[in-house]
């Protein structure tokens, strides 16, 4: 007897499909695990209180599986697969769908994300073994998980963070947010210090985005000139008064060089005059 399908998997096979796939009981025995599970965390006591409702009401959504040989390659489902096996069940709903790798690795990827299962680094990995594994650009990622390809981008740019701020974003220390500012500084040294004043001072997303914006306007400002010391000031003072004209003395190190202002040819032919007045005798 077919059944509906879950709103989960609804989303995940086309509509055509949901209207013929039947569900059958297969033997969990044969079912492989997923190659492309993106999950890496699975809760136990949230498998444990699974496995007590199954045994009280049974499985109401079927896991997702593809043939392979005589068994089948696990696709969807694996935190209901586990709380089965947990429940003693020998057999389990499923929906037999043949699928290639890449249809694979899509549905299972696509189901976590819809399930919101995956934590930010175990979405950002799954988009990087997809591109990959698969010869996928952003652009291509993005389309066929109906997602705009700066959401992929930023994600992808969080597997570049220092290992200590990965694990303080796996650890719940901070937020996904807090990641992805710290992720748009280039200084490895400065997102380490920036982490510390987030957990510190238990700052905000939108308060680090202003110290972000702080920093990078200053830095993009104009340098600060460096003051002059009292000496160069009385030799600039000492030529404009001799050569009757705007002087500046610049210096970098023990080098420097001197600046010397004419408006006319006039200007410069009397200050001229004066630079090489004695020179000939």
């Amino acid at each position: 007897m077919r059944k509906a399908l879950g709103k989960g998997f609804a989303a995940l096979l086309p509509a055509a499909e949901t209207s013929t796939e039947s569900i059958c009981r297969i033997s969990i025995n044969k079912i492989k695990v997923n190659k492309y599970q993106a999950r890496k965390d699975f809760n136990q006591e949230k498998i444990i209180e699974l496995a007590a409702s199954i045994k009280k009401k049974g499985l109401l959504q079927p896991i997702l599986v593809s043939p392979e040989g005589e068994k089948f390659r696990l696709i969807a489902g694996e935190r209901r697969l586990r709380a089965a096996k947990a429940a003693d069940m020998k057999e389990i709903p499923a929906i037999i769908k043949k699928s290639s790798d890449e249809d694979m690795f899509e549905l299972s990827l696509i189901e976590n994300l819809q399930r919101e299962n995956l934590n930010i680094l175990e979405e950002a990995e799954a988009y990087e073994k997809l591109m990959k594994t698969f010869s996928l650009t952003q652009e291509q990622v993005a389309e066929k998980l109906h997602k705009n390809r700066p959401v992929i981008a930023n994600t992808l740019r969080l597997l570049k963070l220092p290992e200590e701020i990965k694990q303080a974003l796996s650890g719940n220390l901070i937020s996904a947010g807090h990641a992805r500012s710290i992720a748009s500084i280039k200084n490895s040294k400065s997102q380490s210090k920036l982490l510390e004043k987030i957990m510190r001072e238990k700052l905000t997303v939108r308060e680090v985005e202003e110290i972000i914006a702080g920093t990078k306007t200053k830095s993009s400002g104009k340098k600060k000139k460096k003051e002059k010391s009292a000496e160069i000031l009385d030799s600039e003072e000492n030529l404009r008064t001799a050569l009757g004209t705007k002087v500046q003395i610049k210096q970098k190190g023990k080098k420097g060089k001197i600046e010397v202002f004419w408006y006319s040819f006039e200007d410069l032919n009397r200050i001229m005059g004066i630079m090489t007045k004695g020179e000939k005798k």
